[in-house]
Parts: C-alpha cells; sequence; structure tokens
C-alpha cells in the first residue's frame, strides 16, 4: 500500500536505483569508448534495464552523458571545499582517481575526442579554471614565476600518470612525493 508519500513509494525508490545503475553503466561505457562509441544498448544492458529508460530518466544519450559530468562536478566541488592547501587538493584528486579510474579515463577520453561536456560550454568548471590556480598563487601557495595554467596540466599529469604507467598502482611513498613536489611549488 502506497502512503503518498515519495519516500515510500516503491516507484521512487526503483525509479532511483534505475537512474543509478544507468548513471554507473554509463560511465564504464563512456570511459571505455566515448561519447560518439558509447551505445544505449550496451548501457542498458549493463545497467539490467530497457534501453527507453535512458530516454525516460537522461533525455537520451547525450542527457546521460551531461549527467555523468554533473554528477563529477558535485562531487569535485565538495572536495574542493575540504581542501585546506593545494598539495590537499592534489592529493584529493589522486585519491579520487585511484579509487575509480574511470572519471579520469573519461575525462582523458573526452579531451582526446575533442569534445566538451555541456557545463563546460555553459560556464568554467571551478577544478580546471587556472583563475582558481591565480588567486591560490595570490595567497603565496603558488611560486609568483609559475603560469597557473601549466601548474593545472602538471598536477593533472602527476595525478593521473599512476593509472597510466603503473596499472593503477603508484609507488607506496607516491602521496608524500604529491605533496612535496607540490609543496615546492610554493618556492
Amino acid at each position: 500500500m502506497t502512503t503518498g508519500d515519495p519516500s515510500t513509494d516503491g516507484r521512487t525508490v526503483n525509479a532511483g536505483r534505475t537512474k543509478a545503475a544507468l548513471l554507473d553503466a554509463a560511465l564504464t561505457e563512456f570511459a571505455e569508448r566515448g561519447l560518439a562509441g558509447a551505445r544505449v544498448a550496451d548501457i542498458a544492458s549493463r545497467a539490467g534495464v530497457n534501453k527507453q529508460l535512458i530516454s525516460y530518466h537522461f533525455g537520451g544519450k547525450q542527457g546521460l552523458y551531461d549527467a555523468i559530468f554533473q554528477l563529477w562536478e558535485h562531487r569535485e566541488q565538495g572536495f574542493r571545499e575540504e581542501a585546506e592547501s593545494l598539495e590537499d587538493l592534489a592529493v584529493r584528486y589522486l585519491r579520487e582517481a585511484l579509487a575509480d579510474p574511470r572519471w579520469a579515463k573519461l575525462a582523458a577520453r573526452t579531451m582526446l575526442d575533442g569534445g566538451t561536456t555541456k557545463a563546460e560550454d555553459d560556464e568554467e568548471r571551478p577544478g580546471q579554471d587556472p583563475e582558481d590556480l591565480k588567486t591560490t598563487q595570490q595567497a603565496g601557495e603558488l611560486a609568483e614565476d609559475l603560469d597557473p595554467q601549466a601548474v593545472m596540466l602538471a598536477i593533472t599529469g602527476m595525478v593521473t600518470a599512476p593509472l597510466l604507467y603503473s596499472g593503477g598502482t603508484p609507488p607506496a611513498n607516491y602521496e608524500e612525493q604529491l605533496r612535496l613536489i607540490v609543496r615546492k611549488l610554493r618556492q
């Protein structure tokens, strides 16, 4: 019996599970194949649902792709707000990349395919704006003679390198070394 409360409505719970399953499956497919290469049928099959539910919940493949990036932006904003320093932020990105490499693979795939997300077209993403590093630089956390955009690319490379060159397993002291390298960017 339904009480009218959406939190106890089985349809709402199932819709939430379906959307979560589709997002998880889509993250894997888009990371492996990119937007153009991913097939709706494969995403639905991986999620264990009918492919029409992608259109129903997300308006189609592009909407699902955009929803993946919105999910990342929400996660990213949370840990960016928690970071007390640039080195904390770099380590957090490293931990996120190692915990679920699909996110880093999706970002790389998107860049290699020459694409952007709807959110990137609409506005700058806080985690990828060199202006954020200019603010960090003005606060004394980054040497004045360093180009914030170059630093952003270097930190991105240091975060993703373990995924590319060591099979997802960085050296035992890599997190400490990353902190030390980023700390030295102040000098």
